[in-house]
């Protein structure tokens, strides 16, 4: 039998690296229960007060190979039932419906009127691939296009939406009345305050109303606050950063914290007057801030409209997912190292907001990126769907980067019963 030594300045070494947070959580361990029909990624996960819990959006892969397939309409929402351990499909998702103004031109004798008649309504889809969505207090998910949302009643059992705000055509191609979102976004994080409101935080994006052509794809610091009660937007302090594929969540505290992301946008686009110089000096910074997630907290104060830094990550992630169990602490489930390193992984990290403190809990059973999140209140943490792949050649995704396809999209479901955790506290 081989005999192998370890130094005493190894395992210094070793002990220097270990994180300075408290190791593998005992006594509970994530448990896989009935997969989903067909793998799907970078979807939302929602707890209804019928106890049962929903998966919706993203992508669905039926053919194998990353072959995508929306999932909405039909495909939009799946439900768990802990009674009977199953899964099933419910009403086909409708489209976001706006009402639309068209100008009509009247002539009467030698003069011209023009007047703005109603036409048939205007339609947008939800968000799909990280879909922007959140269930409010009264567990109504709703779930965001660029110009509103619609939302499942789960008492109801029936998609429905609030007035959408009117559009007028040509010559204005705007938005004049009602409820509309300050900006369009991509891969913005949300949660759901204790007020009810609704809180979309950052992603990449642009001005609603801007002209296709002036568009710029930017990354974004914003926080924008819906009201699904008065069917408001208002606009709040920005984050430190901008960030996008990242987490947030509330704490007990009634505030809100994000966690991770990806710290840039994936191209650099010409601007006027710009050097070539000064364009390659953009394109760098690009690259460099690409090679890695962000470690970085931050934490939003809705009383005072101010964010304030918090400790750090044990390690960057992004396209890692967040939820607050009954117990009070943030757990961090998933994501990946960088999109240079799309590798998923298992890591599972609580976060005590009142001690601003962070401890490992049970890893996994597989890594996964991209997946559903959710605790119920009972304190059973889901991890649904995801990828441990990813790979932009099949993805087509706007976020750029240089995956490898080793893995795919995945259909497994597990669940975490955290009241069974011991040494996380």
């Amino acid at each position: 039998m081989k005999t192998e030594f370890v130094s005493r300045s190894a395992i210094m070494i070793l002990a220097i690296a270990v994180p300075l947070f408290a190791r593998e959580a005992c006594g509970a361990s994530w448990v896989e229960i009935a997969s989903l029909p067909e793998p799907r990624w970078f979807l939302k996960a929602a707890a209804g007060d019928d106890g049962r819990v929903y998966a919706f959006g993203g992508w669905i892969d039926r053919k194998g190979k990353f072959t995508k397939t929306k999932g909405f309409g039909p495909d939009a929402l799946l439900a768990y039932d802990p009674s009977t351990q199953e899964w099933v499909a419910g009403p086909p998702a409708p489209f976001f419906r706006f009402p639309r103004l068209s100008r009509r031109t009247i002539e009467i004798g030698d003069k011209k009127e023009y007047r703005w008649e109603p036409v048939d309504p205007g339609a947008f889809e939800p968000q799909l691939e990280g879909p922007i969505a959140a269930a409010d207090r009264h567990r109504r998910i709703f779930w965001f296009s660029k110009a509103g949302p619609i939302f499942f009643d789960t008492t109801r059992n029936a998609w429905d939406q609030p007035p959408g705000p009117v559009w007028k055509g040509s010559p204005e191609f705007r938005f004049v009345s009602g409820a509309v979102p300050h900006l369009e976004h991509i891969n913005a994080a949300t949660a759901t305050g204790p007020d009810g409101k609704i809180y979309i935080v950052g992603g990449a994006g642009n001005a609603l109303g801007e002209p296709d052509l002036e568009k710029q794809l930017v990354l974004l610091d914003s926080l924008e606050v819906y009201d699904p009660i008065a069917n408001t937007y208002a606009m709040k302090a920005p984050m430190h950063r901008g960030r996008q594929i990242f987490a947030a969540e509330f704490g007990p505290d009634g505030k809100l914290y994000v966690f991770g992301g990806y710290g840039t946008v994936p191209s650099v686009r010409d601007r006027a007057g710009e050097s070539p110089e000064e364009r390659e000096r953009r394109r760098n910074e690009m690259i460099r801030l690409g090679r890695r997630a962000l470690d970085s907290v931050e934490a939003y104060d809705p009383a005072t409209d101010t964010w304030t830094a918090r400790r750090k990550l044990p390690r960057p992630v992004q396209s890692g997912e967040a939820a607050r169990c009954p117990d009070g602490r943030i757990y961090l489930v998933g994501g990946e190292p960088a999109l240079k390193d799309a590798r998923a992984v298992d890591d599972v990290y609580i976060y005590d907001t009142s001690r601003d403190e962070w401890k490992r809990g049970p890893s996994l059973r597989t890594a996964r990126h991209g997946h559903g999140l959710v605790c119920t209140a009972d304190g059973k943490l889901y991890a649904i769907g995801g990828t441990n792949a990813y790979t932009v050649a099949t993805f087509g995704s706007l976020l750029g980067g240089e995956g490898e396809d080793k893995g795919g999209p995945l259909a497994s479901v597990e669940v975490l019963d955290t009241r069974l955790l011991t040494g996380t506290r």
